[in-house]
């Protein structure tokens, strides 16, 4: 994902986002004279397995460790190192973590980044023409829109014989909000170019992209 300047990056788990509560962690900047990590809880779907003593990888600003998941058995994988500094609640908004001395290790594939760019988000489905339906929005907070991607495919998954699309995500708005699309399932955005791509939240398969998320330029 392309950051904002000055917008602080968060992470959001792909296995928490079809939930009522969501939990967003931010990239830990361990101190330089710290080789080594200890007690790092590895996030893996739905598991958390706690990782051995591991060497601090550092790269672009970020730390990382090399490590074993039970789950893998003998594949290392690299895991970003992050603290949960929020949960996002359905019904809340945005609650600040209790605890934050806990440190969380992702790999690329099971985590992706959650923009905190002003704007209004929507849940959008693609078709084999990359062609762009607003389905779900506004909603205020990026987040909010990745945890109804589901249900957006789930919908229309039921509604139509044949799905219309091939993918689904989320998108942002930026224009002037009295002209921003009005999101009904199978409405189509004013123009493709209003809606800049945030995320590639799933696929119509019903497997989340391994990329991270994105922001394509306007």
């Amino acid at each position: 994902m392309t950051a904002h300047s000055g917008q602080k990056m968060l992470v959001a788990m792909r296995a928490d986002l079809g939930g009522a509560q969501v939990p967003l962690y931010a990239p830990v900047r361990v101190h330089p004279d710290v080789d080594c990590l200890w007690g790092v809880t590895l996030l893996r779907g739905n598991g958390r397995f706690v990782a051995p003593v591991s060497p601090v990888v550092r790269a672009d600003g970020q730390c990382f460790i090399d490590a074993r998941c039970r789950v893998d058995g003998e594949q290392a994988c690299r895991y970003l190192v992050m603290r949960e500094v929020a949960t996002f609640d359905c019904e809340l908004g945005m609650v600040p973590a209790k605890d934050l001395d806990a440190i969380y290790g992702a790999t690329s594939w099971e985590r992706c980044e959650v923009s905190t760019a002003p704007g209004l988000y929507y849940v959008v489905g693609r078709d084999a023409r990359d062609r762009e339906d607003c389905l779900m929005g506004p909603f205020l907070q990026h987040v909010a829109a990745l945890a109804r991607v589901d249900e957006a495919r789930d919908l229309v998954s039921r509604r139509d014989v044949v799905p219309a699309h091939v993918n689904y995500g989320v998108a942002r708005f930026d224009g002037d909000t009295a002209g921003a699309p009005r999101a009904m399932l199978g409405a189509r955005a004013r123009r493709r170019d209003d809606l800049g791509v945030v995320a590639d939240a799933a696929s119509s398969s019903g497997r989340r992209d391994a990329g991270d998320a994105h922001v394509r330029g306007r």
